[in-house]
């Protein structure tokens, strides 16, 4: 399947969302990358109530009557302007920030999300890339994630939108407003996962 630092500034929300984090293109499925920072962190803000979530992936068919569907924890801290979230007891911890789509739509949110959990000598210094997709606040608490598929109509979008995709679906983009266009699309598109608070 498929994060950053800021200034301060601009009044962020404060609403306690008991909602989870997400994050993102971990594993090499359809992703659509930025660089650090890309967006106007100062901008960011902090709905989600840190905390123990539990992950349902939503693409795996349901489970057969009177068998409940295989979900993992995702931990959840506030860090900073943004958050870590990790996955599992010894998984992968992104450092992951969230600012509004669109004014209009504030439960509506972009999450840029950098795997931190690499250590030297393994990641032999390199920086790990940023990736970006949606988070959707509903009104009982809950989240869902939108993540980038690594087939059409995710594809499409983003090529449209002027990002460049390698042979393994992974979207680069050079420039915000085309990712913010490619990204409202994307917001039209059912959720890949869905987290509620334990």
């Amino acid at each position: 399947m498929c994060a950053p630092s800021l200034r301060p500034s601009a009044p962020r929300s404060n609403r306690s969302v008991p909602a989870l984090a997400l994050i993102l293109c971990l594993l090499v499925s359809g992703c659509w990358k930025s660089t650090p920072g890309f967006f106007d962190l100062s901008r960011a803000v902090q709905p989600l109530t840190a905390g123990t979530y539990t992950e349902t992936d939503l693409s795996q068919p349901k489970p057969a009557a009177g068998k409940k569907p295989e979900t993992r924890p995702v931990f959840l801290v506030r860090d900073g302007e943004g958050y870590r979230a990790q996955w599992g007891v010894n998984g992968e911890m992104m450092k992951v920030f969230l600012v509004p789509l669109d004014a209009e739509a504030p439960s509506t949110l972009i999450y840029e999300a950098q795997d931190v959990s690499c250590a030297e000598p393994d990641c032999a210094g390199q920086s790990p890339p940023v990736y970006v997709g949606l988070l959707r606040l509903l009104k009982d608490g809950s989240i869902e994630r939108i993540e980038p598929e690594q087939a059409d109509p995710d594809l499409v979008i983003a090529k449209a939108a002027g990002a460049s995709c390698d042979d393994q679906a992974i979207c680069s983009f050079n420039e915000v407003q085309s990712l913010k266009r490619a990204l409202k699309k994307l917001a039209a598109e059912p959720a890949n996962f869905l987290y509620t608070p334990q």
